[in-house]
Parts: structure tokens; C-alpha cells; sequence
């Protein structure tokens, strides 16, 4: 059975929608009146959404008296909404409910998700409670259903998000049982395992995530199944269980470089919790290439210093950070390396002077000038840092140690 995604379901509802509404027409309306409204739908229909709005702006001006006014004035909101418009959006639909007709669940639905875009997730959330509410047998109420539990997930209210998802007679499971093919069921299910995840109830979460039925084409929702599934059993302890499940998630993974980032760098840390540190360096490092995002490569760059070092490697991780800032000038992450580096040459100079008589020999001073250079490096280059605060206090000890004691 082909499955509906989340785009061409809505595709779907839009032509639907609009074909329905253009058909009315030619039985209850004039020529004219029909020309100006259909001239309006198909600039929506090919997206040319600020002369849709314009072209059912004037259809509302013109025809006041129309009866397929609420629909003209439904899509000039959603024209708004398609250019990011939402407060208008909003606005003019809230001005015009209480004459919405048979389109008063479509006016409360959009209005809920123009509040979402704007990140008003207080009120979207309670703007699709009261369509789910005011309006059990409209076709937004899987999605209205789902974009509430979003919402309140975004808000961190776990507990809301679960009190909404969880029950089987609930708004969300009852319409999810009805389109068992959807995208947006397959996505709340996710959600509602994720919240128990958050909330500890690691064996709920595991039981809620084994129990989903995903088409092996929706390949992303498949990726984070098994990611969710591999996160929940190594935080629940069943590290040995993660891991093997860690090969079913690097091959959903395959072809997405950020789904394999986030892949490899988890499928490290099991193998380090398993005291694997070779095979978790192993990982560590496939994570440093130059399109990945920084907070993966930065993270990935911390770890494999520190294996590096446990495993007794300082040389190596020393030469593995001096070729990874003269190959990437402008890397993201050199405030990590940089910073890792500096307290590394600290650390070399400290155990030199330890095993000199003076610490003035030329191999110590050089460390600690080195050491000095990175540090004043990442303050100069990334004054935005979050490891700012540390690098002055490294800067600090290498003032204090060069006798510069106002410094």
C-alpha cells in the first residue's frame, strides 16, 4: 500500500479543497464572480501566493454579497500564511469567524498554525485543543492532534505531551487509527515515545517504539525509530542491547550524512561505555569532515582528545589537533581545538618542569608560549564562545607561570 506523507497529504487536501470550491461555483455563482475567484486559485496553486492574495483580496471587496465570501477570505489568509505572514493571517481570520460558515474548523486551523509558525506555542496549543474540541469530525483533527503535543513539547511540558498522546481513546489515537498510513500518525507515535524517554519511563518508551509499524519507505521516520530506540536502552543500561541495535540504525542511516553523524557519534559512546575505546575513537573520528554541523564536530573533536588521552596517545592527540587547524583555517570548531591543544602543551610543559631542575629550559618555555598563542587565538577569533570562560582562566595560569602576575 503506497503510504501518504505529511507534503502530499496536504497537497492532497489543498487541490481537493480548491477543485470542491471551484465546482460550487458554476451553479450558484456568475461568470464573473466564478472568473475572479478561479484566477485567484490557481496563482495559490502555483504558489504565486502575494498576487493570490491580492486576486481574493479583490474578490472579497468586490463580491461582498457572495456566499463563497468565508472561502475567499480562508485563502487570502492562507496566502498570508505561505509568505510568512502570520500575524496578518491570523487577524484576518479572527475578524472574520464568526461568518466563516462551513469553513469554521479550516478558519480555527489555520489560525492554530499561523500561532505555531510565529512560535506562540502556548496558543497554538490551546488553538488546535479548541478545534479538536469544537469541531470531532474535521479533517485537520489527526494533524490538530499531533501539532498540539508538538507544541507543548516545545514548551518542554513532557508530562502535557504524553496526557494527550498516551490514552487509546484520546483525540490523537483515535484519528491515528482511522489513517494508518499517515506520516503524522507515524510522527506522533515518535513524539509520545520521546516524551516518555524524557520523562524516564525508559521501559514505556522502548515498549511504545517496538510496538510502531513504519513502511520501510518513510526512511527518515525509520532512522529515528531506531535511533530513539538505541538512545532509550543505553540510558536504561542495556548498553549491549544498543549496541547491536546500533546496525540497524547506521544502515537507515546510510546516504544522510547528518542522520549518520548523529549515528556514528552514539555508536561511540556505547562502544566507550563498554570500555571499547578504540573502536569508540574509531567512530569519534569519522565525525570531524568539513560538512558536518558544528555542534556534531565539536562534540566529536572533545571526545576523541579525551579517548585519546585515556587510551595514553598525548603525542598522537597532539599532532592529530596541530593537522586539524592548519587543514581547516576556518573550521567552526578551532575554538575546541585550539583550546584542547593550548592545555595540552600546559600540561607537556608542566610535567617538563617537573622533571628539570628549572623550568627556563627552552622546550618548557616554547610549550608555554605555544600554549599562550592558542588560548589568545580562540579569545580573539570567538569572543562568542561558550568556552571563553575557560580559556581565560587557562590564560590566566600561563601569565602566572611567565611571572606576568597583572596579566
Amino acid at each position: 500500500m503506497r503510504r501518504v506523507t505529511v507534503k502530499s497529504l496536504k497537497q492532497r487536501v489543498a487541490w481537493v479543497f480548491l477543485a470542491f470550491a471551484l465546482a460550487s461555483f458554476s451553479s450558484s455563482a456568475a461568470p464573473s464572480e466564478t472568473n475572479v475567484f478561479s484566477a485567484a486559485a490557481r496563482l495559490f496553486d502555483t504558489t504565486f501566493y502575494d498576487r493570490a492574495e491580492a486576486g481574493f483580496s479583490n474578490f472579497v471587496a468586490t463580491y461582498t454579497n457572495s456566499v463563497h465570501r468565508p472561502l475567499a477570505i480562508l485563502f487570502q489568509a492562507r496566502s498570508r500564511f505561505y509568505q510568512s505572514n502570520y500575524v496578518g493571517a491570523i487577524t484576518l481570520l479572527q475578524q472574520n469567524t464568526t461568518n466563516a460558515n462551513g469553513s469554521a474548523d479550516e478558519y480555527q486551523f489555520w489560525i492554530a498554525r499561523s500561532l505555531f509558525e510565529k512560535t506562540d506555542y502556548r496558543a497554538a496549543a490551546d488553538a488546535f485543543g479548541g478545534l479538536l474540541q469544537n469541531f470531532p469530525r474535521s479533517s485537520h483533527r489527526l494533524e490538530a492532534a499531533f501539532s498540539q503535543a508538538k507544541a507543548y513539547s516545545l514548551l518542554s511540558d513532557w508530562p502535557k505531551v504524553i496526557q494527550l498522546l498516551e490514552k487509546s481513546d484520546g483525540s490523537f489515537q483515535t484519528a491515528a487509527r482511522t489513517q494508518p498510513d499517515s506520516a503524522i500518525g507515524v510522527d506522533g507515535f515518535l513524539l509520545f515515545a520521546e516524551a516518555l524517554f524524557r520523562e524516564r519511563r525508559n521501559a514505556d518508551a522502548e515498549q511504545v517504539v517496538r510496538a510502531m509499524k513504519v513502511d520501510p519507505a518513510m526512511k527518515e521516520a525509520n532512522w529515528r525509530r531506531y535511533y530513539l530506540l538505541c538512545r532509550i536502552q543505553f540510558v536504561a543500561g542495556k548498553t549491549q542491547a544498543a549496541l547491536m541495535n546500533t546496525t540497524t540504525m547506521l544502515s537507515a542511516a546510510k546516504g544522510q550524512r547528518q542522520w549518520m553523524a548523529e549515528s556514528k557519534f552514539l555508536e561511540a559512546e556505547i562502544l566507550e561505555k563498554l570500555d571499547r575505546y578504540s573502536d569508540a575513537l574509531q567512530s569519534y573520528t569519522n565525525n570531524l569532515a568539513e560538512d558536518l554541523p558544528t555542534n556534531i564536530q565539536r562534540q566529536s573533536l572533545f571526545k576523541t582528545i579525551e579517548l585519546m588521552l585515556k587510551l595514553g596517545q598525548t603525542d598522537e592527540a597532539i599532532k592529530h589537533l596541530e593537522t586539524f587547524i592548519e587543514q581547516r583555517p576556518k573550521d567552526p570548531s578551532l575554538d575546541v581545538a585550539r583550546l584542547s591543544l593550548g592545555e595540552l602543551e600546559l600540561k607537556a610543559y608542566d610535567t617538563a618542569t617537573r622533571s628539570q631542575a628549572s623550568a627556563d629550559s627552552g622546550a618548557a618555555t616554547n610549550l608555554l608560549q605555544l600554549a599562550a598563542t592558542n588560548f589568545g587565538r580562540v579569545i580573539v577569533d570567538f569572543p562568542q564562545s561558550p568556552l571563553l570562560g575557560k580559556t581565560y582562566l587557562d590564560r590566566g595560569w600561563c601569565d602566572w607561570l611567565q611571572g606576568h602576575v597583572r596579566e
